[in-house]
């Protein structure tokens, strides 16, 4: 009996596991946020979105590498510079002219829509999210709060609980039902000083309805962390295309979540250059048959730049059509990661997706990480995917040069054609045209450095 009661009262051993969370961040991305709610009070569902994303930041913090799909994504840079928010955006930044052929331009400066700096588009319905809220309750309350219970998989969605507790502005685009936009509108959104910005970017397209965006990020300092949400109706067609050159001391990050109908077509291109550290992570859900989804994109970096693209389309309804397709280069020390995933339901059949990433090191210390994943439970489906990381091929490089073409002319020549594949999807010719011109520019700085 007494040696029974010595083995009960035996502490049982726990195995030390260390939480992959990092509750003590809050405090630094939290910074300022009781003078953020003074300067900027908002109606009461509006407030307990808020209050729930800051609650969830305070328990979980931000992503730690610890978590799977931030394995190789660290965002200590961003947390060192303690940036905080700042009310009201500058008003009157110095800003680029439109691209050539556009119209209409919507510009968010610091993550608040600038009005005297837009050019309101007719034929649909846009603006500020902040006007929107105070006028428009009723119909975009439940885009704002309705989270695809799918999102919500992962725990490691404290950026977009981030971007909640600070809701305040940022850009709505609404086409309606079978209304056609001809003309190309222009999204211009701007950092301008040490700051963090938390802007929410809604675009509804309804049933048979179309549209196409170019937006330009752009700017020299602070953060910009992001929630897109995208609904594209049945029927209906949307393409955006977005270059972000940031200087090498900003940061951007974004989640991108879409919903398409029956019949839809979405095509979503981004080119990045810019930013110390990127992350591009969409979240797609083809919840009509016949959907077709395209999420393409190019990464050109060097120094000691870092960008990670996380992609994740599930087929829900049979018979839809999926590509993903990304190129990137990368010069001396920096380091890109791709991360992209096809999710096939039980129900989709007659799927088709595809999947490519592509990386040529133009260093010896340049690192990619790649990670392409299917996974299926549909029977007759057609998915594939590819990676490939390494460097120029020497066989093209030597033809070109005895042909007498020189080398950085022969390397500038492979390097534009390996990218021209992702390029040639953009059907907006001016921004094609300017994308070009961006990569033409990157392509000579980095050869001579």
């Amino acid at each position: 009996m007494a040696q029974a009661d010595r083995k009960d009262n035996v502490e049982p051993f726990v195995f030390p596991v260390k939480s992959p969370y990092k509750p003590e961040n809050a405090d630094i991305v939290l910074n300022g946020y009781a003078d953020f709610l003074t300067q900027d009070p908002a109606s009461s569902w509006v407030e307990t979105l808020r209050q729930q994303g800051k609650a969830r930041v305070e328990e979980f913090g931000i992503p730690s590498p610890k978590l799977e799909r931030w394995k190789y994504t660290n965002l200590f840079p961003i947390e060192k510079e303690r940036f905080k928010v700042q009310l009201p955006a500058i008003l009157n930044p110095s800003i680029p002219d439109k691209l050539d052929g556009i119209e209409s331009r919507l510009t968010i400066v610091n993550g608040i829509f600038q009005p005297q700096l837009s050019d309101m588009p007719e034929g649909l319905y846009c603006g500020s999210l902040k006007s929107f809220i105070e006028s428009n309750d009723d119909w975009l309350r439940p885009y704002l709060e309705s989270q695809d219970e799918r999102v919500r998989q992962f725990d490691d969605q404290m950026l977009m609980d981030l971007n909640a507790a600070y809701m305040s502005d940022g850009i709505v685009i609404h086409v309606p039902k079978n209304v056609h936009i001809e003309n190309t509108i222009e999204i211009l959104s701007v950092l301008a000083g040490p700051v963090s910005s938390h802007p929410a970017i809604l675009i509804v397209v309804e049933d048979g309805a179309s549209l196409t965006l170019c937006e330009r990020v752009i700017g020299d300092f602070g953060w910009q962390n992001r929630v897109n949400r995208v609904h594209v109706g049945s029927n209906a067609r949307l393409n955006i295309f977005r270059t972000q050159t940031l200087s090498d001391k900003a940061y951007f990050t974004e989640n991108t979540v879409v919903v398409q109908g029956r019949d839809s077509y979405l095509q979503m291109l981004t080119m990045t250059t810019g930013a110390a550290l990127s992350r591009n992570q969409y979240h797609a859900f083809l919840k009509g048959e016949n959907g077709e989804c395209h999420i393409d994109g190019t990464y050109t970096i060097t120094d000691k730049q870092h960008h990670d693209t996380t992609i994740l389309i599930e087929h829900m309804e049979p018979h839809c059509y999926s590509n993903q397709t990304h190129k990137g280069l990368l010069a001396k020390n920096a380091r890109g990661v791709f991360q992209g995933k096809i999710h096939v339901h039980q129900k989709a059949q007659k799927t088709d997706g595809y999947q490519l990433n592509n990386t040529i090191l133009l260093s010896d210390t340049a690192e990619m990480d790649t990670k392409p994943e299917l996974e299926i439970y549909a029977d007759d489906v057609k998915c594939s995917h590819g990676a490939t990381t390494g460097q120029l091929d020497d066989g093209p490089l030597f033809y070109m040069r005895s042909r007498g073409i020189p080398e950085s002319v022969a390397r500038k020549i492979m390097m534009q054609s390996f990218l021209g594949e992702v390029v040639d999807k953009i059907v907006d010719e001016n921004m094609k045209s300017y994308c070009e011109q961006i990569l033409d520019t990157w392509l000579d700085n980095v050869d001579k450095s």
